[in-house]
């Protein structure tokens, strides 16, 4: 018996249905360092994606700092606000990556994602 002309057309949209939808991504862990003179006093504003939605973490203070998340992605804007020296920073993830940046200057920005 051979399947319907309504068969064979509907099958490759059904078909094409199921191959969008992606898996979801795994949960990992990240660490973010804040390094350098005690004086470069520094803000960050990070956004932490989730299994369960995305949220906002806020930092501020003086180096050395040290957090830790668990996630999906993190990304950050790091404004250094207070002249004194040069802040070094460094992400690392679960899966491997790591990103560094350094900046000097009251008023600089910098801007970092991993995922």
């Amino acid at each position: 018996m051979r399947p319907s002309l309504a068969t064979l057309l509907t099958a490759p949209v059904v078909l094409a249905g199921l191959a969008v939808a992606a898996p979801a991504a795994a949960e990992t862990w990240f660490t973010l360092a804040i390094e350098g003179d005690a004086r470069a006093r520094v803000e960050a504003d990070c956004r932490l994606a989730t299994a369960a939605g995305e949220r906002t973490v806020r930092l501020a203070g003086a180096p050395p700092l040290t957090r830790r998340f668990e996630g999906t992605g993190l990304g950050c804007t790091l404004v250094q606000t207070a002249a004194g020296g040069r802040l070094a920073v460094t992400v690392e993830s679960g899966s491997g990556n790591v990103t560094r940046l350094a900046t000097a200057g009251a008023g600089s920005r910098s801007t970092l994602r991993v995922e």
